[in-house]
């Protein structure tokens, strides 16, 4: 319905606005990686491996609160069709 083509578009417009990190983010991290280990030495792999697990944890996250999203749009569009009908 209506609310699907909206999340579309929405979709679309997040992906043109945020698409440029795909590749920015893995070569700043392997920037910024190498960087602090060539500071640290050896010490910086404990924060490496940190933020590595801290990372999973925020993909881990973001698949739940996608799955949620798209139960709460499924349970939208009912509520609209079962509006509509009131309402004809």
């Amino acid at each position: 319905g209506l609310n699907r083509l909206i999340v579309d578009s929405n979709s679309i417009a997040t992906l043109i606005l945020f698409g440029h990190f795909i590749w920015s983010c893995p070569m700043r991290l392997v920037v910024v990686f190498t960087t602090v280990y060539q500071i640290l030495g050896s010490a910086a792999i404990f924060g490496i491996v940190f933020i590595l697990l801290s990372l999973c944890s925020l993909f881990l996250l973001a698949y739940k609160m996608r799955r949620a999203r798209k139960n709460i749009a499924v349970l939208s569009d009912e509520r609209l069709q079962l509006t509509n009908e009131v309402l004809s």
